[in-house]
Formats: C-alpha cells, sequence, structure tokens
C-alpha cells in the first residue's frame, strides 16, 4: 500500500470538514471537452461531471482543487490554468481504455450496465472513473470496496458556480488566497459534526437550482428555527456523533484502530 495526497484515510493528514479528493481528468475526441471525475478516497463518496469545452472541464478541476489529478500522457493544462496544490500525476492511456475502463467501474459498482450509474453515453466520464479505479488499485493494492454507488453530478439541476466566481465571492477563500475567517463558508458554518461541515462544502460548491429541493430545505430550517428547544436537542445530540464515514472507510480497509471500532460499535 503507497499513501499519497489524493488517497490518505487517516485523520492525521485530513481536514475533518472538507473532502480530498483524487480526480482524474479525460479529454475528449480531438480534444475538445472532456470528463472529469473525483473521488474522496476517505469517505467513499465519488461523483463525475463533462463539459464540450477543453476550458470548462479545466475550471473544473480549478474548482473541485483535488490533491491529485491523473491525466492521460501527453496531455498539458491550458495556459493561466491554476493548479495550486494540485498534482499532475500522467498515467499511461491505456488506464483510460473504454472497454476496460466500464469493466473496472461495473465491477465495482456491482451493476451489469453504465445507465445503471447514469453513465450511459457519457464514455469521457466513465473513462476518468477507470482511470481513478486502476490508481486505488496500483496504489492500495485492493479492490476499493468501500465506494459509494456513483453520482454523476447533473448541472441542470444544479447553479455552476465557476473557480472565478467563487474566489470573488470569497465563498471558501479570501481573496488573498487564505481560506479561514472573513470567507462566507466560514461565517455560516455552525455545523456539529465533521459529516455537516463536508455536506455544507458541497452545498456551496454547487447549490440547487431546482425549486423543489431548495424549498425542503428551506421548510427543514424554518421547523428547527420554531423550536430553541428542539434546535438544541438535536446539537447536544449531534456533539457526539463520530464521523461515521471515515471511520466505516479505515475499518472497510483494515486501517482502523481498536479506537476506531469501539467508536462505530457505539
Amino acid at each position: 500500500c503507497v499513501k499519497t495526497p489524493g488517497t490518505v484515510v487517516d485523520d492525521a493528514n485530513l481536514n475533518t470538514k472538507s473532502h480530498n479528493y483524487l480526480g482524474a481528468l479525460c479529454p475528449g475526441a480531438d480534444s475538445e471537452g472532456g470528463g472529469f471525475a473525483w473521488v474522496d478516497v476517505s469517505t467513499g463518496q465519488w461523483s463525475g461531471v463533462d463539459f464540450k469545452r477543453q476550458a470548462e472541464l479545466w475550471q473544473w478541476v480549478q474548482k473541485m482543487a483535488p490533491r491529485e489529478l491523473l491525466v492521460p500522457e501527453g496531455v498539458q493544462p491550458p495556459p493561466r490554468t491554476l493548479l495550486e496544490g494540485v498534482r499532475l500525476v500522467r498515467q499511461p492511456a491505456s488506464i483510460f481504455e473504454l472497454k476496460r475502463a466500464t469493466e473496472r467501474v461495473l465491477s465495482a459498482q456491482g451493476v451489469r450496465d453504465a445507465g445503471a450509474l447514469g453513465l450511459a453515453g457519457h464514455n469521457e466520464i466513465m473513462r476518468a472513473c477507470g482511470a481513478l479505479l486502476a490508481y486505488l488499485a496500483q496504489t492500495q493494492m485492493r479492490s476499493p470496496e468501500h465506494l459509494k454507488p456513483f453520482q454523476r453530478l447533473d448541472l441542470s439541476r444544479r447553479l455552476v458556480v465557476d473557480e472565478v466566481t467563487e474566489r470573488n465571492l470569497e465563498i471558501f477563500t479570501r481573496l488573498n488566497g487564505r481560506k479561514g475567517k472573513g470567507t462566507l463558508r466560514h461565517v455560516i458554518d455552525d455545523t456539529m459534526t465533521p459529516m455537516g461541515g463536508r455536506l455544507l462544502e458541497d452545498m456551496l460548491r454547487h447549490p440547487w437550482r431546482e425549486v423543489a429541493p431548495i424549498t425542503r430545505i428551506q421548510d427543514a430550517v424554518a421547523w428547527l428555527y420554531a423550536d430553541d428547544g428542539r434546535r438544541s436537542a438535536l446539537r447536544d445530540a449531534l456533539n457526539n456523533v463520530y464521523d461515521m464515514e471515515r471511520l466505516s472507510t479505515r475499518i472497510s480497509l483494515n486501517q482502523g484502530s481498536p479506537r476506531d471500532f469501539i467508536a462505530l460499535r457505539n
């Protein structure tokens, strides 16, 4: 097993309320658009998106900021692409080959066809996903059985907030590039658990644009806001909740300590 920036699962090397992504980018035919997939190995969450233009594809890479980005040999980021903190890992084009990538993904997810994962017709995302699985098998020396069902990001249902807009609005970082105090996330993050913090991060990165889920969230907030006692009791209960996502991953990968097993049991 080889630890790399995008595959670490131990708490000492992770920000509890933020994702740690390993990404893979697969250019489309004739370098027009392509697919980008990312996985948080520590939680098993993975997703992907495709674009018709290379500029949009690389903007999304900048937005998600994976710790490592797998790209086929010979692929270069466009000029002025900011990949600060992103380690480019060049891989043989063979691990992006569609047929083999599809076999890896279907086997890992336990399904028979790409449609079950929302990947029918999304070949570049499939190829990127296959590259992720190949890299995990190479570095971790085992099948990533803990991965959750793949969730393709449907941008028709989400508001696209590009990396430039995120930076100008200081959602995650201030204009000087620093995180923490002074950012929108820091102001509104009153979550009680690491899982809640990561969910807030997801909601800020690609918020809903559909009315129905927005209304459900507003109703839940109103229900809690209307009763101080109810809200206080919920916060007290959540205050004792362990990071079940990352605990279960470490145990699944046989890297858990006795404390991890006790926490998961309780």
